[in-house]
């Protein structure tokens, strides 16, 4: 059976603003979204002419192999509105290192893969416009991942603008291994939170990144997410005043966390930044963010840079007849 391999990137989120409500009760949003070269890895095995199933492997049990993940939703949805007259059965091997529910787009970047693989192996039945449309069906960051690159994202997120970049950022992304932050209690806390609160600047951001300008940009980085998620998690604002501190040049919460991203000068700097956080025992993260409960646990840590494209198959098969 044909089988193919599919490099699925994480995002950032370098810029997330929101500014109020959609009629289906979705907040609008206004974000700089950036692809970055952490992947997860999917090998697609794919039998035309079976009765539709999808399988899905991988090692862990911290994301779903049934019918709820979104590769399998991504696999259905095509086969009902590209290729309904061309039954397949599915098996998809995932190899994790984006974290689950880190605001980092893993699961969506995941769909975005599938839709890509699929209309492969299929010949191209449907425009980049139809699987970013399809995709968009499945979540907000599914259109920017199948595109990557950088771009401003609107709406929900996924009405895209390309953004031409002239800038080559280093990132080192960090987030506290047993700790995740489920994107509709953030927004909820939004909603009733009476603090201040910035999404940092998506103009003066957007014209760093085409002017190249690296100091721009740095002022420009921010999320309104921020002193929502610090107020119920004080450990991640310490971790952010510790990365800041040891030099990282700026330091940011990627959608609604708990990932930070922290922009470095180069590469060598991102290895110290990780050695650092080895060697100094920066456990500082406890469960639930409860003073009452003091478990520590490790961070997970990961350098990564810009990234021009998206979902990228790396060993193409021939496509069914």
């Amino acid at each position: 059976m044909p089988a193919i391999k599919v490099l699925s990137p994480a995002k950032l989120n370098l810029t997330f603003a929101i500014q109020g409500l959609l009629g289906d009760g979705y907040h609008k949003v206004e974000t700089l979204l950036q692809a970055v070269d952490l992947f997860d890895e999917l090998i697609l095995t794919i039998e035309p002419g079976s009765a539709f199933q999808v399988t899905i492997q991988g090692e862990g049990d911290h994301f779903p192999k049934d019918e709820t993940n979104l590769i399998a939703r991504a696999a259905r949805l095509f086969q009902e509105r590209i290729v309904s007259e061309q039954p397949f059965a599915l098996c998809a091997e995932l190899k994790k290192r984006i974290p689950v529910g880190a605001g980092l787009g893993g699961g969506s970047s995941n769909a975005a893969a599938c839709l890509v693989a699929l209309n492969h192996f299929f010949s191209y039945p449907a425009t980049q416009d139809k699987l970013k449309e399809l995709g968009a069906e499945l979540g907000a960051d599914v259109p920017f991942l199948i595109e990557g690159g950088t771009a401003i994202g609107r709406h929900r997120g996924d009405i895209l603008q390309a953004v031409e970049s002239r800038l080559e950022l280093y990132f080192c992304i960090v987030k506290p291994r047993l700790l995740s932050v489920s994107t509709p209690w953030a927004y909820r806390q939004f909603d009733s939170y009476e603090g201040e609160v910035a999404g940092g600047d998506l103009p003066l951001a957007v014209e760093a990144m085409q002017e190249g300008n690296l100091s721009l940009a740095l002022k420009s980085f921010g999320n309104v997410f921020e002193p929502v998620v610090f107020a119920q998690f004080p450990q991640l604002a310490r971790l952010k005043q510790t990365l800041v501190d040891f030099g990282c040049l700026a330091c940011h919460l990627s959608g609604s966390g708990p990932a930070l991203y922290a922009v470095v000068a180069d590469g060598k700097q991102a290895e110290a930044v990780g050695l650092y956080l080895e060697q100094s025992g920066a456990d500082l993260f406890v469960a639930d963010g409860s003073a009452s409960d003091d478990r520590q646990q490790p961070l997970e840590f990961f350098i990564a840079g810009s990234l021009e494209s998206g979902v990228r198959i790396i060993q193409p098969t021939s496509a069914t007849s």
